[in-house]
């Protein structure tokens, strides 16, 4: 770089033996993609699931292993940029370290695999990047770089050697908007914001992709900064190069919480998948959710992490003999948190409670074989480092989630007109934050679908707003949505009330439908004369004659279109009609009048029944010689809560029922599909629970 100083062939040479891993935090090969991923598994489980999700993304869906984007990857690393490196000295250099300079290529990744690449390229090239990733966050604005001079002999010779950039890892990380020269840092916070709103204001599909590669890769290297905030040598402003020398006095001096970190990992992909188990402080991970800016969630972390841990040179405090510790870096400038008690220290460890945990700070003791031999100064070991990991590793993930929330826009899709013909039309809103200022003005393709996710249409938005013309479905269920780089947005449902299809007659009666709807449903009032009671609230099933088995059910014709009547008496009439298919019910619409008739001749009751229902999948079972089920459960069990398809598979519900001979009526008037099922889903052996679900049945060779 321009500030860099190379003043001798040899110190060049000493210089790229010594810098490969002078002050990286966490290893860039393996420990910061896997905490990359980390981050985007816990942005995922709290979303992807509708209206449970964080509120911003109810009507988001994320498939970022599903789309592949081409952009420019890391193929080869190196310690400085092509351009900084005398040529007279790299033959030397490149057979002494491998590599003196770094090179891309371009490739197709899918958004996990740029985000996890991030989490590598931002080490790339490795001497500016070792000197820009350290944040202490107690020190004033504009003095929280690195400062430590490494205590280390030969090292810290060659570090005065390169003048100071003065620049933060936040600062670094964060960047500004438009810098992209060949020395600067490309892929910031900053530059990756600007491609997202490049890439939806983009018309073509190509250039939309590649800015969304870019997009990903940029917030991939801000989640590294935020993974170097959660390591306390990097928040803690101790220099720590890890050289493999024998002569460490004058190499380096390795902070051992990074190292074992990568010790974890070495040829055990998984080996870091076991801290992640744990959840984040709670205070902590309530800042985060309060937190409107990158910076905000950075700082948050970066304090978390240097107030509750120890590197092994920042030590301080008084030990359990009453004997002053002092850091062994910087020893003028000592840290307030944390210290070492006597009242903190068992068991051969002091310890410190950091949320819902203890924590184990450092140890005083030589241990062989886990046995105690004798004292020594406070070090951290390998018990140390795996108690820390198991606080910091959630702490990451909770940081990173945050960081990712506030990484994408804001957006909302909406349709505002929808005519029975098909005219429809729509906008793409952005909600501006403080993250994202300025408005984005959507242009590209936007698709319209229906509730079985069939294509409807397809139209094009610009600035915003989109327009056209869709195919006409028959009361179906539809939204509008738009895709960039593996996101998708969508509108709320909107009902299409397009002229229904007229009913086909019916060419083979031998089908029989039956259906029962079974819910928690409210009526207008109670009834409790004339020798019949009828509550006004309970568990209740609407259902056709054939399923509650007093009287024939439906006769319908073959074919996935169907239509037919119930069997003719004088106790019933009606007619049906929808569509099916293997995988689900689409539409069934239906209509009832049932009479009953007391031993004398005399009417009992009669009931007036209309019903609209759409969107039920096969059962478990599904098809078979005798016919085929759908089936719909109103309450998810798995996660003891009443499931959101439930309500909308029920368009409509009318029924009527007059009893005689008083002549009185009563009349359905909604359903509580929030009526709790925890009890029935707990013991789903009991049959004698009531629950809520919507059953369809049609036979083919019912001889009744």
């Amino acid at each position: 770089m321009k500030n860099i100083k190379i003043f001798a062939p040899a110190a060049l040479i000493v210089t790229l033996l010594a810098l490969w891993a002078l002050f990286v935090g966490y290893g860039n090969q393996k420990n910061h993609p896997t905490l990359n991923k980390f981050m985007v598994k816990a942005f995922l489980e709290k979303n992807n699931k509708g209206g449970f999700s964080i509120k911003k993304f109810k009507l988001y869906e994320f498939k970022l292993d599903k789309v592949k984007l081409k952009g420019n990857y890391i193929s080869k690393p190196g310690l400085f940029n092509p351009s900084e490196v005398d040529r007279f000295h790299e033959d030397m250099a490149n057979w002494l370290y491998g590599e003196t300079t770094f090179s891309e290529e371009t490739g197709e990744k899918t958004p996990l695999e740029w985000i996890a690449h991030g989490g590598y390229s931002a080490d790339v090239p490795e001497v500016p990047a070792s000197f820009r990733h350290f944040y202490d966050p107690t020190r004033p604005d504009g003095a929280r770089h690195l400062t430590d001079d490494v205590n280390s002999k030969l090292m810290n010779w060659i570090q005065k050697k390169f003048t100071n950039p003065n620049t933060d890892g936040v600062t670094w990380a964060i960047g500004k908007a438009g810098n992209f020269g060949a020395l600067e840092h490309n892929y910031t916070w900053e530059n990756g914001k600007v491609f997202i709103k490049g890439a939806l204001e983009e018309k073509n599909q190509e250039k939309r992709n590649a800015l969304m590669a870019k997009a990903w890769r940029s917030l991939g290297e801000t989640l590294h900064m935020i993974a170097d905030n959660g390591c306390p040598s990097h928040v803690r402003n101790d220099a720590h190069p890890s050289i493999p020398f024998r002569m460490m006095s004058y190499f380096g001096n390795p902070d051992t919480y990074e190292e074992m970190m990568a010790k974890f990992q070495t040829g055990n992909d998984g080996g870091l998948d076991e801290f992640q188990a744990g959840k984040a402080d709670p205070d902590l991970a309530l800042k985060f959710e309060k937190s409107n800016t990158i910076r905000d969630v950075a700082h948050t972390l970066a304090t978390f992490t240097n107030e509750n841990f120890f590197t092994t040179e920042t030590i301080s405090g008084t030990d359990w003999k009453g004997n002053v510790v002092k850091p062994i870096t910087h020893p003028e400038y000592v840290y307030n948190s944390p210290k070492l008690s006597a009242s903190n220290y068992s068991g051969n460890y002091y310890r410190r409670q950091v949320g819902n945990r203890e924590v184990l700070l450092c140890t005083d003791t030589w241990f062989f074989n886990k046995y105690p031999v004798s004292k020594t100064y406070p070090y951290l070991d390998e018990a140390c480092v795996k108690s820390q990991a198991s606080a910091l590793v959630p702490a990451i993930r909770e940081a990173g989630l945050h960081a990712i929330r506030l990484f994408i826009p804001g957006l909302s899709v909406k349709i505002t007109s929808l005519t029975d013909d098909g005219n429809i039309t729509g906008e793409i809103i952005h909600k501006t934050d403080q993250e994202y200022t300025k408005a984005i003005s959507y242009n590209g393709p936007v698709e319209i679908k229906t509730a079985t996710l069939d294509v409807a249409g397809r139209l094009e938005a610009r600035n915003g707003r989109f327009s056209g013309k869709i195919t006409p479905v028959d009361n179906a269920w539809i939204h509008a949505e738009i895709e960039f780089g593996g996101v998708t947005v969508k509108s709320e449902q909107k009902k299409m009330f397009a002229p229904p299809p007229k009913r086909e007659p019916v060419v083979a009666q031998d089908y029989e439908l039956d259906f029962v709807i079974h819910a928690y449903m409210h009526y207008t009032n109670g009834h409790d004369m004339d020798d019949q009671q009828f509550s006004k609230s309970d568990f209740r099933a609407i259902e056709s004659p054939g399923t509650g088995g007093s009287f024939p059910g439906f006769k319908i014709s073959k074919g996935g279109n169907f239509s037919g009547k119930l069997f003719e008496g004088r106790h019933q009439d009606g007619w049906v009609e929808g569509a099916y298919s293997n995988q689900r019910l689409s539409w069934l619409k239906s209509h009832m009048h049932l009479t009953w008739y007391k031993q004398g001749g005399g009417k009992s009751r009669e009931q007036w029944i209309d019903v609209e229902l759409r969107n039920i999948p096969v059962d478990e079972i599904g098809t078979s010689d005798y016919g085929i089920r759908f089936h719909r459960d109103g309450w998810d069990c798995d996660n003891l809560r009443p499931d959101p398809e439930f309500e909308k598979s029920i368009v409509k519900i009318k029924h009527r029922i007059k009893f005689y001979p008083s002549g009185r009526e009563v009349s359905f008037d909604y359903i509580d599909y929030g009526k709790s099922e925890v009890q029935g889903c707990k013991d789903w052996k009991n049959m004698w629970i009531p629950r809520s679900f919507i059953d369809v049945s049609i036979s083919y060779n019912n001889n009744r």
